[in-house]
C-alpha cells in the first residue's frame, strides 16, 4: 500500500498541473521597425542612413543583397550581407553604412529590416538600387 501511494504521488508530481510550455517573454513594445531610411550619394558608393524604433530589449538590423541578373534585369536570390546585433543604444540613433551598387560589372539591390533582442523581425524595406534616392 505504501509503495502504491508513493507511485501515485510520483506520477502526480511529474504530471503536475498548469501550462506545459516554455515561459513566454513579456512584450511591451510593438515589432521592431525602421523609423527613417535615406540614401545619400558618396562618390561611387551611397551612404545608407537609418533610424530604428520600437522592439523589445534593444534593436538592430539585417541587410540583404541581391545581384541583378544581366539578362532579365531582375533580382536573383537574396543573400545576407550585414547583420548588426540588437542593442538598446541603437534605438532612435542614426546608423550609417556605405553600400556599393556596382562591383566589377555586377549590379546589386539591397533591402533592410529591423530585428529586436527577442528575435522578432520587422518588415523588409522597399528594395533600393543605385539610381534611386530615398
Amino acid at each position: 500500500m505504501r509503495k502504491l501511494c508513493f507511485i501515485v504521488l510520483a506520477v502526480w508530481l511529474m504530471t503536475g498541473c498548469g501550462r506545459k510550455e516554455p515561459p513566454q517573454a513579456w512584450v511591451d513594445k510593438g515589432e521592431p521597425r525602421i523609423a527613417h531610411l535615406k540614401l545619400i550619394n558618396a562618390g561611387p558608393s551611397k551612404k545608407l542612413k537609418l533610424q530604428l524604433a520600437d522592439g523589445e530589449g534593444g534593436v538592430g538590423y539585417q541587410l540583404e543583397r541581391s545581384e541583378i541578373d544581366p539578362y532579365c534585369q531582375c533580382p536573383s536570390t537574396w543573400h545576407p550581407f550585414t547583420e548588426v546585433p540588437p542593442s538598446r543604444s541603437y534605438e532612435g540613433k542614426t546608423l550609417e553604412r556605405m553600400l556599393r551598387f556596382e562591383i566589377g560589372g555586377h549590379y546589386f539591390l539591397y533591402r533592410v529590416r529591423a530585428v529586436d533582442a527577442l528575435g522578432r523581425l520587422g518588415q523588409w524595406s522597399e528594395t533600393f538600387k543605385a539610381d534611386e534616392k530615398k
